[in-house]
Order: C-alpha cells, then sequence, then structure tokens
C-alpha cells in the first residue's frame, strides 16, 4: 500500500470542496503525497482536513510549496511587526499567497 492509495479525497458538494483524509500535516510530506493534495485542490478549490495538528513552521513548509508566501495584507496595521510565526489569541494563520 503506498500513500497515495492511504489518502481519500471525498467531495463534500457536487460543486466546490472536498474532505482530504488519510494524510499528516504536521510532517513533511513526500512528492506524491503532495501532488496528491495539490490535484485534491485544483478539482476541489477548498479542502477540509480534518484533525490536522500543525505548528506554524510545518504550515509555512506546506503552504511554500504551493508557491511563495507573504505577509497578510494587514500585516502590521495594529502594530504588529510580525512577518512571519504563530499567530496570537484570536488571529489569523494563515498566509496570503499570489497567483
Amino acid at each position: 500500500m503506498t500513500i497515495e492509495d492511504t489518502i481519500t479525497v471525498t467531495p463534500l458538494t457536487p460543486a466546490i470542496g472536498a474532505e482530504v483524509a488519510g494524510i499528516d500535516l504536521a510532517k513533511e510530506l513526500d512528492d506524491v503525497a503532495f501532488r496528491r493534495l495539490h490535484q485534491a485542490a485544483l478539482d476541489h478549490l477548498v479542502l477540509y482536513l480534518p484533525g490536522q495538528d500543525m505548528p506554524p513552521p510545518a504550515q509555512i513548509a506546506l503552504t511554500e510549496r504551493f508557491g511563495a508566501v507573504e505577509p497578510h495584507p494587514l500585516e502590521g496595521a495594529c502594530g504588529s511587526s510580525r512577518l512571519r510565526g504563530a499567530a496570537g489569541p484570536g488571529e489569523h494563520a494563515g498566509a496570503a499567497r499570489r497567483a
């Protein structure tokens, strides 16, 4: 059984969204697993990956595989000087990416 066999992608609606299971995003993905995740994102546009516990460095590393990570457009707007790293309470940990 390969990693490709353990990853399941289940559409959530006929139009958009899928649940992805059988993958641990806290660990570095091999190329096969990343291609499967990337293809799921292309096919379904929105992915739901329940039960993931990703520390900020793992989240950044995965995001960088999709493309260059850029600061959030509102970074610094409220006096924050953090360029990268963990979000504080009530903040979003996501990063913007330009196509």
